[in-house]
């Protein structure tokens, strides 16, 4: 299938440019980044864990919650350039309509302006993108809401292991205290059998 080139809008723009914007997002403050973030996908696959491997899976909660966070800040600032780059789009035909009007001494209202974006292919371009990156910042929320979940889930494992020790403990220590009672009967009442 040929691919035909994409046309300019009236202002101009190159949608190419929209590409750019929305691919070139840098990492977020600064922040150094690991080797490779896990991708989504990934990041999908290791949200469960099983009782057997709750020791790992705690281990490397905090690796991969921050992978969330990390793809989060991406899908925002993705959703900002995109935003932003409607938005200039938006203003630049805004600009163009009124100016052609002006030349061509014709009147122009506001929802004629309105009509003539919405055909615009350029802005619908935009408009597209504005909504993708939308999309994926609500997915990225609710993947790190689902992380979120898992620290949660292994802190109450956590919890019960503890609750399972200091019953366990709290078992020990009161055999050894109904020895220590049997062998002070047993001292004290040395012909008796113990049943």
């Amino acid at each position: 299938m040929k691919k035909t080139p994409a046309k300019k809008s009236k202002t101009g723009t190159n949608p190419a440019a929209l590409d750019a914007v929305v691919d070139a997002v840098e990492p977020a403050f600064g922040i150094p980044q690991r080797e490779r973030l896990l991708s989504v996908r990934e990041l999908l696959v290791k949200i469960d864990f099983s009782p057997d491997n709750v020791v790992q899976a705690a281990a490397e909660n905090s690796v991969l919650f921050s992978d969330a966070i990390d793809h989060r800040v991406k899908a925002l600032e993705a959703k900002a350039a995109a935003k932003m780059s409607l938005e200039s789009v938006q203003a630049e035909f805004d600009v163009e309509m009124r100016r052609t009007a002006r030349e061509l001494d014709e009147k122009i209202t506001e929802k004629q302006i309105e009509s003539a974006k919405l055909l615009d292919e350029v802005v619908n371009q935009h408009m597209t993108a504005l909504v993708r990156a939308e999309t994926m910042d609500e997915y990225m929320r609710l993947l790190l809401e689902a992380y979120r979940m898992r620290r949660d889930c292994l802190q109450i494992v956590a919890g019960l292991v503890r609750s399972d020790l200091s019953l366990q403990n709290a078992n020990e220590v009161v055999a050894e205290k109904m020895a220590a009672i049997r062998q002070k009967m047993r001292e004290k009442f040395p012909g008796r059998n113990e049943e």
